[in-house]
């Protein structure tokens, strides 16, 4: 796991900016009867189609997120440059919902796990301050390294206890695809929103299928950049 603190990584700004247009639109999904209401809370999908501050995210567009090419750098050095969007969602952690089963989102994608680098590699917005209070998102640090090691059909053992992330609002998270994690438990009254990007090596299939989920009006401003990450077009 790799913090990006909130001092200059991902402005004040930038963040409100972000954190309005998500509420807004959790809101109006929410009384229009359309919202994906999981056992944790609320998904906002399709984020691509909800705002331009998170199609400049997908870019790593330095206007939307200040560390953007610093995060497009080390994501270059992981997973090779011409790496693409799997995909681009928030979520929500709310006060009557439960905690999420612990995952990894590279499983689904390669029938094997190797020690080698990861193909998937996550960049989570943390837009409110979380903790174990509202529902920060609960981690086994180190089970990257451990399902690495342990390979194909092996015996995993005992994995220490989840915890709970903490960080302050602002703050960007990048954590390797084998991780461990699931939204924890919001004992708090309000609802509490993270936002993830799920980036893959360019040979891999993305989860999101943006050939048909992305909005024509988005893809007639699109830049050649957005259109590659989003598969869209072969790289420049």
């Amino acid at each position: 796991m790799l913090f990006l603190s909130d001092k200059g990584w991902f402005s004040r700004q930038q963040r409100d900016v972000f954190l309005d247009r998500l509420l807004d639109q959790a809101e109006a999904e929410m009384l229009a009867g359309v919202a994906q209401i999981t056992p944790p809370g609320q998904y906002v999908n399709s984020l691509i189609n909800k705002g331009t501050c998170f199609a400049f995210c997908i870019e790593q567009h330095p206007d939307a997120v200040q560390a953007g090419p610093l995060i497009e750098q080390m994501l270059n050095e992981i997973l090779g440059e011409g790496w693409i969007c799997h995909s681009f969602l928030a979520n929500g952690a709310d006060s009557s919902g439960y905690p999420q089963g612990l995952q990894f989102d590279q499983g689904p994608l390669l029938p094997w796990q190797a020690v080698a680098a990861p193909v998937l590699v996550n960049t989570m917005f943390i837009l409110q301050d979380i903790d174990d209070s509202n529902g920060g998102t609960l981690v086994i640090p180190g089970s990257h390294q451990v399902l690495a090691q342990t390979g194909s059909g092996g015996a995993i053992g005992e994995l220490p206890s989840a915890i709970n992330l903490e960080g302050p609002a602002g703050t960007i998270m990048l954590f390797d695809g084998r991780l461990l994690h699931g939204t924890g438990l919001n004992r708090t009254i309000g609802k509490r929103f993270v936002a993830t990007m799920s980036n893959i090596e360019s040979w891999m299939r993305q989860q999101g299928n943006w050939v048909v989920s992305v909005h024509p009006e988005v893809l007639r401003w699109s830049s050649p950049k957005l259109l590659h990450r989003l598969g869209l077009c072969a790289l420049i």
